[in-house]
């Protein structure tokens, strides 16, 4: 009968490093992020080398929105939101939905009212929230939190009731912290 002549502990060893590396990913994330399950929501921008790729270009060039024709739902109207974003990423809004959903009121042009789908991160309590779109109408919702801590925490939802010059080709939402 022939012996396997190599000792126990090298026969182990790959065994212990694919677990090792498999608690890290799923337990300790990568780069010091948490791996928390991604919420639905998120929708990132396409990678460098992806047929898309060009979106992430033009939306790094555009401008943020000005924060004056960007407004958080409130909260008493969170869960209504959801609802009309539950199966798309846009809902175009008359003005007295703005109105109600988001107290805007005052909307200069009432006709280019969007809800949109976002994302934040309540446990990063400095950051804000940013909305840019491309000139071909792409739209990155994107919440930029600031930390020290090596776990941002759970994603919350939150939509966003924006004034955008056309409707939205695609929707992205992000979360990114920096600390």
């Amino acid at each position: 009968m022939l012996r396997d002549r190599t000792p126990p502990r090298a026969r182990l060893a790959p065994t212990a490093v694919i677990l090792i590396a498999t608690a890290a990913l799923t337990f300790g994330g990568c780069q010091g992020q948490s791996a928390h399950s991604p919420d639905p929501w998120a929708r990132s921008l396409p990678r460098a080398h992806a047929p898309a790729a060009d979106v992430a270009a033009e939306l790094a060039a555009a401008r943020p929105l000005d924060p004056s024709i960007v407004r958080l739902v409130l909260e008493p109207f969170q869960d209504e939101a959801e609802r009309l974003l539950e199966n798309v990423s846009w809902v175009q809004l008359t003005a007295d939905d703005a109105a109600r959903l988001a107290g805007w009121a005052d909307a200069p042009e009432p006709d280019h009212l969007y809800l949109l789908r976002g994302l934040e991160l309540p446990a990063v309590r400095t950051g804000g929230l940013r909305v840019t779109q491309s000139a071909a109408g792409d739209v990155l919702v994107a919440f930029e939190g600031l930390t020290h801590s090596a776990d941002a925490g759970q994603t919350r939802r939150q939509p966003v009731v924006v004034m955008l010059d056309r409707p939205p080709r695609n929707v992205y939402v992000m979360t990114s912290v920096a600390g």
